[in-house]
Order: C-alpha cells, then structure tokens, then sequence
C-alpha cells in the first residue's frame, strides 16, 4: 500500500472517530439538558443513562416536575446542544484547523438535523398522531399551537444553515474538503 493510500485510509478512520465522539458528545449535552433543568427544579436526577448497544438515552427523576418546568425540561435536549453548537460555530473562523473544520461539519450536521422532528412531528400531533418526542411533550406542557413550533423550528434550522454557510464559505466546500482530505480545496 502506497503512502498516499495509507494516509487516505487514516483520515477516512480519523473522520469516523470524530463523528461517533460527536454523537457522543451530543447525546451527553442533550440528556444533560435534561437534567439540568430537572436539577434546577429541585427535582433530583436518579438516572442518567446512555446506552449506544440499545440505541437509548435517557434522564430518570426520583420525582415529578413541577408543571410549570415541564416546557423547559423538554426544550432542553435540543436547546443545551443547539447553544454549545452555536458558540463552536462562532468561535471558529473559516479557515481553521482541518480537525476543527470537521467537528464544525459534523456538529452542524448532527445538531441542525435534530431540529427537524420539532418542524414535523407538530403537524402530526394536529392529525392526532402522538410520537413518544421531546417535541410533543413540550407542545402538550406549552400548550403552543403546534404550528408555531412547527415555524421556530424551521427559522432555527434555517438560520443555523445560514450560519453554518457564513462561518465556513459553504456546505460544498466543505463536503469536498471531507472527500478529499487535507488537499487544497
């Protein structure tokens, strides 16, 4: 195998491991979101689980919430990871470091996409469809109308694409850059 091969090899590996820490990192802040609203209700945290072999994660309290914390206990799990988001994204200039270029994608990638259940699941609470999600939950503790949710949902997602597309000069540009390594792009 030649060096160049060898080395696309490395960087397609390195590329993995980012990505998986990533969803690690997102799925502690997300939980972590949780229970930091549950902590900050007086409602102490008896679990805090995640578990990558059964595909779950979550936050267990050895009491209720109190009504009037419920709509920020659910909005906590894409609000905590959406701000740590955010201040990655404004902290790093377009032409960073190749590592920091590539935590800046998949961070992005990862966090904007979890916003997209809070954009469709409201118009399915309004056909009468419940789906077990943190955005149902918190229309149903808010009493928001769904669409509305629906709507802030989409311009959160929209303005963090914009965001995303400023702070690093586009999305192709950086899709090429991971296809093709520490070359020149």
């Amino acid at each position: 195998m030649n060096a160049t091969k060898k080395r696309q090899i490395q960087f397609y590996i390195l590329r993995l491991l980012i990505l998986l820490v990533i969803l690690l990192v997102y799925t502690v802040l997300h939980e972590g979101g949780h229970a930091l609203v549950a902590i900050l209700a007086g409602a102490p945290v008896r679990d805090f689980n995640i578990n990558f072999f059964n595909i779950s994660a979550h936050v267990g309290l050895t009491s209720d919430v109190k009504p009037s914390w419920l709509p920020p206990f659910d909005i906590a799990g894409i609000g905590i990871p959406l701000l740590v988001w955010l201040v990655l994204v404004l902290a790093t200039s377009k032409n960073t470091s190749w590592i920091l270029r590539i935590v800046k994608f998949f961070s992005s990638v990862i966090v904007l996409f979890s916003l997209l259940p809070w954009i469709v699941i409201p118009f399915l609470i309004m056909a009468h469809n419940l789906p077990n999600d943190d955005s149902t939950s918190f229309i149903i503790h808010s009493g928001i109308y769904p669409p509305l949710v629906a709507i802030g949902a989409l311009l959160i997602f929209s303005g963090g694409w914009l965001l995303y597309w400023e702070k690093t000069g586009g999305l192709k540009r950086e899709i090429e850059y991971l296809r093709k390594g520490d070359r020149k792009v």
